[in-house]
């Protein structure tokens, strides 16, 4: 399988404050929340990561994940960003 890697939307808003993030859509006015495993996915792709290295990066970041379902996790989170126009998969 062919790596896969993402496009963030940029003129989606990213702001953090008080241990807590969001995504903010000036064009549609939609606001999305995101807890840490988000946050982090979102930073890891403001760096241009690919799928492979996020699924690695969060398994170094905890312990005792199942890479099985931190996959189907994954793709159920880049799912909602991309039918929410946060980002595109790039093929």
């Amino acid at each position: 399988m062919t790596d896969l890697h993402y496009s963030l939307n940029s003129k989606i808003v990213f702001r953090e404050e008080d241990g807590e993030s969001m995504l903010f859509d000036p064009e549609t006015g939609q606001v999305r929340i995101l807890n840490e495993t988000g946050t982090l996915i979102y930073e890891l792709l403001t760096k241009n990561c690919s799928r492979e290295k996020i699924i690695d990066s969060l398994i170094s970041e905890y312990d005792n994940v199942n890479p099985q379902d931190l996959e189907e996790d994954l793709n159920e989170f880049t799912t909602q960003m991309e039918q929410s126009g946060i980002l595109s998969l790039i093929r």
